[in-house]
């Protein structure tokens, strides 16, 4: 991706994956790479990049590179 994406820097980060592989396809349960650990992850990840804790309705929006934008254009 030309464009920084915030979303796709975290989720490279925290699946240890090559920001590269990631694009609109990734999800919870369809990557290979994003399992229930890996939300576990995730959740941290956007935690300590906002400096905050997500809501409960955040953490459970949370299920694809989408749903990250979204939450991360909220703060």
């Amino acid at each position: 991706m030309a464009k920084h994406d915030p979303a796709v820097e975290i989720l490279a980060l925290a699946l240890g994956v090559e920001s590269a592989r990631i694009d609109n396809s990734f999800a919870l349960g369809r990557s290979a790479e994003w399992d229930s650990i890996a939300h576990m992850n995730i959740i941290l990840a956007v935690e300590k990049a906002l400096e905050r804790r997500l809501t409960p309705d955040a953490v459970l929006a949370l299920e694809n590179l989408q749903s990250l934008r979204n939450i991360l254009m909220e703060e």
